[in-house]
């Protein structure tokens, strides 16, 4: 299975933000119904995390637009932003950090280079906060996948090895968001955000579980939601106020 994170610059908006999709697919098992729940939980993984740490960072705004899986889906998946994709499931959220200020352009390597070695105190913790939420609710996708195939798997299982070899380019893209941590606080291996990520994918295994399950019977699901389904479950942070209205509820009238 392969999965990425997909950056995107909005610019509907007065200044670019990141824009991700969070994407699942299987290009080595057919996607029968018993696959199906694995899918679903995957993307739940990915969808329960971002939460999490949305909340552990007290930020109040949606974590995400909508997550899906697409059963029986015959041609590629169109985004909100009108990419194309061929994924079997996704979840599509929308950052509210404006990394770079420039609105024209993505922001190149170099540019990406200098954001990184700021030093400016704000910017480096409001790209090390996004950054740690984008490593650890990416590695959550193939934890949850992991343990749905084996409630008892570890981070020194065989199911860990196939999940990681089935993840292999969203391990990737891990990686690289790991390296541009270090270069921002000079802390932090991909090896702890595993641990991380883990702990946070058990602890919160029945917020993940129902919200799966309703995507088996639903396949779509807005934020609403969703939240509404994770939030009585989540063993950490509650209660949970609903969160704020933000920008990016505006992206779903676009």
């Amino acid at each position: 299975m392969t999965g990425n994170i997909v950056d995107f610059q909005n610019r509907r908006r007065s200044a670019p933000s990141l824009y991700w999709v969070s994407e699942y697919a299987s290009p080595k098992w057919a996607p029968n119904a018993d696959h199906w729940i694995h899918t679903a939980r995957h993307e739940a993984g990915h969808a329960v995390a971002l939460v999490c740490m949305h909340r552990k960072f007290g930020r109040d705004y949606d974590s995400f637009e909508r997550i899906l899986i697409r059963p029986g889906a015959t041609d590629s998946y169109v985004t909100k932003r009108g990419r194309r994709s061929d994924c079997l499931g996704c979840v599509e959220h929308a950052g509210s950090e404006h990394l770079s200020q420039r609105v024209s352009a993505p922001v190149s390597r170099p540019e990406k280079h200098q954001e990184l070695r700021s030093s400016d105190p704000a910017l480096k913790q409001l790209i090390a906060v996004s950054l740690e939420t984008k490593i650890v609710s990416n590695l959550a996708g193939p934890l949850a996948e992991m343990l749905s195939w084996n409630a008892s798997a570890d981070l020194h299982s065989k199911e860990y090895n196939w999940a990681w070899e089935d993840n292999e380019e969203e391990i990737q893209s891990v990686g690289k968001c790991v390296d541009d941590l270090r270069a921002v606080t000079g802390t932090g291996t991909i090896g702890s955000f595993e641990r991380q990520s883990y702990d946070l994918v058990r602890r919160e295994w029945p917020a993940i579980a129902a919200l799966a399950d309703r995507l088996m019977l639903r396949h779509v699901l807005e934020y609403d939601e969703a939240f509404a389904i994770i939030a009585p479950r989540l063993t950490c942070f509650a209660p949970i106020a609903r969160a704020a209205l933000n920008s990016s509820r505006l992206c779903r009238r676009i």
